[in-house]
């Protein structure tokens, strides 16, 4: 081998280590990286969290409002305050600096903002003299569906293919089908009962609150878009706990929010299998009140946002648990909303 040779080998061979030894490449999938909204009560900017390192990803004089990112991760979508007491709607893609604004909304103020999985289109709902939902196609740069009415928790499903929204008028979830711009379901729902979509965009989950013999309960059902049917789910729950915002894990169970009563009580985070019966607990701190739950791809982790009822001068806080040891992690404090790229 020739000189030449060998320094073109020891150079290969540097950097490779230099490849392998870079965890916190963002495009490597082996290492799952998290958003959330950093100093929220304060200062809020987007933040990365990507193995035990931190970057801030906007410098917008704390005007962060909200986002949502595609199921790639590389284009986020910022809900942002603008000049004239409004928000607008901004897109950032995660290697640029710069961002672009999308949707300039004035006065109105924006909320419930979702992005499609594949980044064609961007739901909000709209609070202004006439209240109403908003469909945006980011590919021919306008409104393609609106309807006037209050509305919330929009989100599409995992194909891109329906967007699910809660009406308050009527209190049921519609689906809407983005392709043909139609209403393609109407389910009857309570807003703090509505869950996610399955993996393969066919159930949506949803709840009602009953009173049978005068003894309150919940009723929690899958509801399968083709065959218009519901099936039952936590059947074997008992009424004494208030079960909220289900998600499917990609498997038999699912990932919930757990009260052990009506009033008075913190929501911790476990997971179900499908009759209701405990395969994890995830969280146990009766002091803190847990919500806006996010699992990695894998399952492996949860990302989670707490916050201590029990303290006056409280702030929320992210943490992420590891089911490898059973154990949560700090990230970061005055942080709300984690989201995984995925």
């Amino acid at each position: 081998m020739s000189s030449r040779d060998l320094i073109l080998v020891l150079c290969l061979v540097v950097l490779q280590l230099l490849i392998a030894c870079n965890p916190v490449e963002i495009n490597n999938e082996s290492v799952p990286c998290l958003l959330y909204i950093g100093n929220a009560t304060t200062f809020p900017e987007l933040w990365m969290y990507c193995d035990e390192q931190y970057s801030q990803l906007t410098e917008t004089n704390g005007r962060v409002i909200d986002f949502s990112i595609t199921s790639e991760g590389q284009q986020i979508y910022i809900l942002m305050k603008n000049d004239e007491g409004g928000t607008d709607i901004w897109k950032k893609l995660l290697m640029e600096e710069e961002q672009q604004k999308i949707i300039s909304c004035g006065s109105d103020v924006y909320d419930f903002l979702s992005i499609a999985p594949n980044g064609e289109f961007i739901a909000s709902t709209q609070a202004s003299e006439n209240d109403r939902l908003l469909l945006f196609s980011t590919i021919d740069k306008k409104e393609v569906y609106s309807e006037n009415g209050g509305f919330s928790q929009t989100d599409f499903s995992p194909n891109g293919k329906y967007l699910s929204y809660f009406d308050h008028g009527d209190g049921v979830v519609k689906i809407l089908d983005v392709e043909n711009l139609s209403i393609t379901h109407v389910v009857k729902c309570d807003e703090d009962l509505m869950g996610s979509w399955s993996s393969d965009s066919n159930c949506l989950i949803c709840g009602q609150r009953s009173f049978d013999g005068g003894i309150a309960g919940i009723e929690m059902f899958e509801f399968d878009i083709i065959t218009g049917i519901s099936e039952k789910i936590f059947s074997e729950i008992s009424n004494s706990l208030l079960v909220t915002q289900p998600s499917h894990m990609g498997n038999s169970n699912y990932l919930v929010l757990i009260r052990s009563g009506y009033k008075g009580n913190t929501r911790q985070i476990q997971i179900l299998n499908v009759n209701g019966k405990l395969i994890q607990e995830i969280t146990s701190e009766q002091q803190y009140d847990h919500s806006s739950y996010a699992f990695e791809k894998n399952g492996n982790q949860i990302a989670y946002q707490k916050y201590k009822v029990t303290s006056s001068n409280s702030l929320p806080e992210v943490w992420i648990w590891d089911s490898t040891i059973a154990n949560s992690r700090f990230v970061a404090s005055d942080a709300v909303r984690p989201i995984w790229m995925h």
